[in-house]
C-alpha cells in the first residue's frame, strides 16, 4: 500500500462471513461521477467488478442499482460482504451525503465496519509512476472548495485548505505536480505567482478498484 495515503484502521473479522475469501464493496459518489468497486482476498487481493459513470447530478437514483449490478455479476450476496470502503469528502455535498448515508445504511443492516477515506488519501492512491519520478516536484492533491480556496493534501501531510499564494510558500522553491479538480485552476495562478507548477498525468478520478483493494489490506486482521 501507498505511504502517502492514509487509510484507517477497521478490523474484519479473522474468518470471511462467506466463508472462501473476504470481500468489500467500494463507494464513491463525492465528484461527478458514481462508481462502485468489489474486491476480495483469497492469496491476493482482487478487484472483481468496477463500474462508474460520470453524473452531475442523479447519484442517489444510479448508485443502489449499481451496487445491486456489481452484486449479482459476481453472484455475491449483500451478506458475502465482510467490509465497506466510502469516500467521505472533501467533494460535493450531496454526492458525500449520499455514498456515505448508502453505505451506513448497508453496514447497520449487516452488521459489518466501514472505513471512510479522505477524497485526497483516495487520490493518492492513484498517483502515476510518472508524476512520483520528479525528483524536484511534490505531488499536490487540489479539490475546489467552491469558496475560492481549495482543500489540499501532500505527501506524507494531513490535508489543509489553502489558496495558491498559501500554498507557494509552504513549497519554497519546490515544483507542484497537481492533481484533481482543481489542478488546472491551481497550477496557474502558482505559475502566475512565480512558482514552478505542472498538471500531474494521474487520473483526477478515484478509483474505487483501488479503494476497495487498500481498504481491504489495510482491514484484514493478522
Amino acid at each position: 500500500m501507498s505511504m502517502d495515503a492514509k487509510m484507517p484502521r477497521v478490523v474484519v473479522p479473522r474468518q470471511p462471513r462467506s466463508g472462501s475469501a473476504w470481500r468489500v464493496l467500494a463507494i464513491d459518489t463525492c465528484f461527478a461521477r458514481c462508481a462502485v468497486a468489489l474486491a476480495e482476498q483469497r492469496e491476493t487481493i482482487d478487484v472483481v467488478a468496477s463500474d462508474a459513470e460520470a453524473m452531475t447530478r442523479g447519484h442517489a437514483a444510479m448508485l443502489t442499482p449499481m451496487i445491486e449490478k456489481a452484486l449479482q455479476d459476481r453472484a455475491w450476496r449483500p451478506s458475502d460482504l465482510d467490509l465497506l470502503a466510502v469516500t467521505i469528502g472533501p467533494g460535493s455535498f450531496t454526492g458525500v451525503r449520499i455514498g456515505v448515508a448508502m453505505a451506513r445504511g448497508l453496514a447497520l443492516t449487516l452488521r459489518i465496519p466501514i472505513a471512510g477515506i479522505a477524497t485526497t488519501d483516495a487520490l493518492l492512491l492513484g498517483v502515476a509512476a510518472a508524476d512520483r519520478a520528479h525528483a524536484d516536484g511534490v505531488i499536490v492533491v487540489a479539490i475546489e472548495s467552491g469558496r475560492g480556496d481549495y482543500f489540499m493534501q501532500l505527501p506524507d501531510a494531513a490535508p489543509f485548505a489553502a489558496t495558491a499564494q498559501m500554498l507557494a510558500m509552504r513549497l519554497d522553491d519546490r515544483r507542484a505536480i497537481v492533481i484533481g479538480d482543481g489542478a488546472q485552476r491551481l497550477a496557474g495562478e502558482l505559475r502566475d505567482l512565480g512558482t514552478r507548477a505542472e498538471l500531474g498525468v494521474s487520473s483526477s478520478s478515484i478509483d474505487p478498484g483501488l479503494l476497495a483493494t487498500h481498504a481491504l489490506a489495510a482491514g484484514i486482521e493478522r
